[in-house]
């Protein structure tokens, strides 16, 4: 995130949203995905966060591994967690930003 600018306080959930919507024009979950792939080189090596699907990635990368459930404290369940979220270390990009962004961008 740091190449779209300054992080802010995620606790802070007013000027997280206002950040949110002046960068975007609205507060639609997926909006990132508007701003376009990110400036400069395609790392090797990206870590996925949601409710990925490993075939899915597979389209993207050739290495993908999930490395963590998402849980929340005494179990809690939300809609992220109920449909395991998770964290997945994926290598071996199929191709530049530039040629992967359409697809990553289109979330089902």
């Amino acid at each position: 995130m740091t190449e779209y600018g300054p992080l802010v306080d995620p606790t802070d959930v007013p000027s997280w949203m206002s950040k949110l919507v002046e960068a975007t024009g609205d507060m639609d979950n997926g909006a990132f995905r508007r701003w376009g792939p990110p400036p400069g080189t395609t790392p090797d090596t990206v870590l996925c966060v949601g409710e990925w699907d490993a075939d899915y990635l597979h389209r993207f990368w050739s290495d993908v591994r999930e490395v963590e459930p998402i849980t929340l404290p005494g179990g809690l369940l939300t809609e992220e967690t109920a449909h395991h979220a998770a964290i997945y270390l994926c290598r071996q990009p199929h191709g530049g930003w530039a040629e992967l962004w359409p697809g990553l961008r289109h979330l089902d």
